[in-house]
């Protein structure tokens, strides 16, 4: 995508946190030093919804930018006013359980499939599914409908991305001693909700429980078929 911006003395290009930004941006220069950094903020006014062509009389330069953050379903304004829940929450496996990782990682599986016995979600419909992959629509127990885009990096890992704008990740891990434990990180846009409000407060409070129950309700659920013999 070719995008023309005007050369104009609107970021300090000696900023150490330019060239930060920088270089955690995808940003091909096709010019000078001086083009790649406005490509840094043009990324910055992208991020913050100025998506118009900037044009100048005098001098442009074209710029190849490849926005390095992800699209949702959520206007920018709800970004930049509402707040975010980032936590994770950590469970381990009873040190005498002889569940594998691979059987571990089938409940995790089942879980993305058919999740009602797991976490508060009331329903689910698998639109799309393969071995690595799994596109699903959910209700949650709030009336809300989402849908999310799973990947299963076996024997360890499962990622969440919802339409919302969250992302979960289930993961399987092991320490030094070999002991074994289950991991859920949760981020999530908060619509509507100012931050360092008392709203903020109770929500985040709410949600706390919520992934701290979602957690241990997975491993009693994934303990139970594996003693039902329902892993393989």
């Amino acid at each position: 995508m070719g995008i023309y911006c005007p050369l104009r003395s609107v970021l300090d290009f000696k900023n150490p946190q330019v060239w930060a930004l920088m270089k955690r941006s995808a940003v091909v220069p096709q010019t000078s030093r001086r083009t790649v950094a406005f490509g840094c903020f043009r990324i910055m006014l992208m991020k913050i919804g100025v998506h118009n062509q900037c044009t100048d009389s005098n001098r442009s330069h074209r710029l190849l930018l490849i926005p390095s953050y992800p699209t949702v379903n959520t206007s920018h304004s709800d970004y930049i006013m509402s707040s975010f829940f980032s936590y994770a929450y950590t469970v381990p496996f009873p040190k005498d359980s002889k569940i594998s990782r691979a059987q571990a990682f089938e409940a995790l599986r089942h879980k993305a499939r058919a999740p009602m016995d797991f976490v508060p979600i009331t329903s689910c419909e698998v639109l799309e599914e393969n071995p690595k992959y799994i596109k699903r629509k959910v209700a949650l127990k709030n009336g809300q409908t989402m849908t999310e885009d799973i990947d299963l990096y076996a024997p360890s890992l499962v990622t969440f991305k919802g339409d919302s704008g969250s992302f979960i990740t289930n993961l399987i891990s092991e320490n030094a001693e070999g002991e074994r434990f289950l991991t859920f990180t949760f981020f999530m846009p908060l619509p509507g909700i100012e931050p360092a409000s008392d709203a903020e407060v109770e929500k985040k409070k709410e949600m706390h429980e919520m992934s701290k129950g979602a957690v241990t309700q997975t491993l009693k659920v994934t303990l139970k078929m594996f003693e039902e013999g329902k892993l393989h």
